[in-house]
């Protein structure tokens, strides 16, 4: 059943990191005589961070990626821009299709991702929300969540499922495990009450944190989102995507 929630008090800093990738140019090309999918891209990542009178945004350098598919290797590419050179470096994947150059640039926003958070790690943030799913480690104790906007796959049946369309805002689910390569603890939150018009799953997010945490750390941890990040839900009269 939904579960009302123990008030916990906000932490000092919280960090949000998201990013976004922009395709310049597709390209097509032969290697060793079989056809490869490619792409110049732009990759940014960035954190804006809340606290007690704060409220800040720190950016980071773009990355720009020759994203390429089936495994090719390639050198970087130097492109003339006004009074510059932009580096365009190769990250590849071993699959095939544009769908690859897609997973290619996943990839390198991914990795941008996870060195911004360990960056913001080791500086003491207190609590570090991810967008989508959370593979990496704290190394000093840092909260770190894994904050999934989009509900893609179910991970749970029937009748537990059920409780997703009951939950009120600020309300969560129990925890739950899910297994692999990163295991982590989850639990569902609903941001803020759908709209006549809204699917019954409409403000629901998925949350995660890796399991290496005691269960109890993650209970309270569950607490705190619940208590907290619905505080930061956007309106649909600004955000197509609101709540989330």
């Amino acid at each position: 059943r939904p579960m009302l929630r123990e008030f916990v008090e906000r932490p000092e800093t919280i960090a949000f990191i998201d990013g976004v990738h922009r395709v310049e140019m597709l390209l097509i090309g032969y290697d060793a005589g079989r056809m490869v999918y490619g792409a110049l891209a732009s990759v940014g990542v960035g954190a804006s961070f809340v606290g007690e009178g704060l409220c800040g945004v720190q950016t980071e350098p773009p990355l720009r990626v020759l994203a390429l598919s089936d495994g090719a290797e390639y050198a970087a590419i130097n492109v003339d821009c006004g009074n510059t050179v932009l580096e365009f470096c190769p990250q590849n994947t071993g699959e095939s299709g544009l769908a690859a150059v897609h997973q290619a640039l996943q990839d390198a926003r991914s990795r941008e991702e996870i060195r911004l958070g360990e960056q913001l790690d080791e500086s003491g943030v207190e609590m570090v929300v991810v967008d989508g799913r959370l593979n990496w480690q704290p190394r000093r104790g840092t909260m770190v969540i894994g904050l999934v906007k989009t509900i893609h796959r179910r991970y749970l049946d029937q009748p537990q499922a059920d409780v997703l369309s009951k939950l009120a805002p600020k309300t969560r689910t129990p925890i739950f495990r899910i297994g692999g390569k990163h295991a982590v603890y989850s639990w569902y939150l609903r941001l803020a009450k759908a709209r006549p018009m809204d699917h019954p799953w409409s403000g629901l997010i998925r949350l995660e944190t890796l399991d290496s945490i005691p269960i109890e750390a993650a209970k309270r941890l569950a607490d705190l989102t619940a208590c907290h990040l619905p505080g930061f839900a956007s309106s649909p009269a600004h955000d197509p995507r609101a709540p989330q």
